[in-house]
């Protein structure tokens, strides 16, 4: 994928490291974020969501949920 569609990690990792928390080697990958980290049973508010897809995968914090729509997501 071309860099200029990698916003959502390096969107992240801008966040992860304001508030000095860790982030992978590859911060600019979205899938190098699935080896580091807490993984959680089930997402909570402000948690780093990565989503896969073939090919490719997408990053972003969940950031609430609704009845009707599910969780929302920011990034």
């Amino acid at each position: 994928m071309e860099d200029e569609k990698r916003w959502c990690a390096t969107c992240v990792a801008h966040c992860l490291q304001t508030a000095g928390v860790k982030f992978p080697k590859d911060w600019f990958c979205a899938l190098a974020y699935l080896s580091g980290g807490t993984k959680l049973a089930k997402p909570t508010y402000g948690c780093v969501a990565v989503k896969t897809r073939i090919g490719d995968g997408h990053i972003c914090f969940v950031v609430g949920k609704d009845k009707t729509l599910g969780k929302f997501y920011l990034g």
